[in-house]
């Protein structure tokens, strides 16, 4: 825009108006719980540093004239102090959870069980004879089938047992060393002679009779056995028949059967004694 004043010519301008600063927005201060309580903590050993350090070394006082002890604010900013250390300590104290012990298992003693009741042995009916009660064991043998009696016999020595023969019962029993005992039938009939098992080995014999004809004819009296070391020898046997076995004690009567001899009755016949059980083992007494 142009005016003319006076014969001069001036420019008017006019203002362009200018922008207006629109405020910039406070920010909001955030509280910080943790800098919260960093912030008490200092302020606490802020306020124990400076009790300390307010108060005053004593002053020693002339005694001509002694004067009353001031007492400074020192005193009562320790007792604030103290009083909220207190409280911050109670606070801490209170906020932890307190564990709980668990109980401790306690232990258990079992009741003592009163010790098995042996049942009393059983009465057997028929006695087991004078001569033979010592080597009885009723659990093993059990009672006594029958009394006791005499039979005549035949014993023969082996490398590992020996056999026998008893004519009360028509059977050979091979004891083996082993551990355990078999009866058979007899089958010899009086005449065959024994099967060979080979020439024996020095100082060994070939059994004979009905107890060598089962030796050589049964593999497992033969194996269990080997070879006789003595000669067969008929002799009297003291026997009694329990329900699991029998036992049996050579005699030294004179002869029990057609006057045939005893090689026992001069008490010095190798077998004394025999307990044989059924299904388990046997043991002899040998002079």
């Amino acid at each position: 825009m142009t005016v003319t004043t006076a014969g001069q010519t001036q420019a008017l301008v006019t203002p362009t108006p200018s922008m207006t600063a629109t405020p910039t927005p406070t920010a909001t201060a955030t509280t910080d719980t943790g800098a919260t309580a960093t912030a008490n903590a200092n302020t606490i050993a802020t306020g124990i540093a400076a009790t300390l350090t307010a108060q005053p070394s004593p002053t020693p006082t002339p005694s001509s004239t002694p004067t009353a002890t001031p007492t400074t604010n020192s005193t009562a900013t320790a007792r604030a102090l103290a009083t909220m250390i207190a409280v911050q300590v109670k606070a801490t104290l209170t906020a932890r959870p307190t564990a709980t012990p668990l109980p401790r298992p306690t232990a258990t003693t079992p009741p003592t069980q009163p010790p098995p009741t042996q049942p009393p042995p059983m009465v057997c009916a028929i006695a087991v004879a004078g001569e033979l009660s010592g080597l009885w064991k009723q659990a093993e043998l059990g009672c006594p089938t029958g009394g006791a009696y005499i039979a005549w016999s035949s014993w023969t020595p082996y490398e590992r047992g020996m056999m026998m023969w008893r004519s009360d019962t028509n059977h050979a029993y091979g004891f083996f060393n082993s551990g355990w005992w078999q009866e058979v039938q007899d089958v010899w009939d009086g005449q065959s002679p024994t099967p060979s098992r080979g020439a024996p080995p020095p100082g060994l014999l070939e059994p004979i009779r009905g107890t060598g004809y089962i030796w050589g004819t049964n593999d497992t009296f033969f194996n269990e056995l080997g070879w006789a070391r003595a000669e067969q020898k008929g002799f009297c046997a003291l026997v009694q028949s329990f329900e699991r076995g029998f036992l049996l004690r050579s005699s030294t009567v004179a002869s029990c059967k057609d006057g045939l001899f005893n090689h026992a009755q001069g008490g010095n016949f190798p077998l004394d004694t025999l307990v044989a059980v059924q299904g388990g083992g046997w043991r002899a007494q040998l002079r």
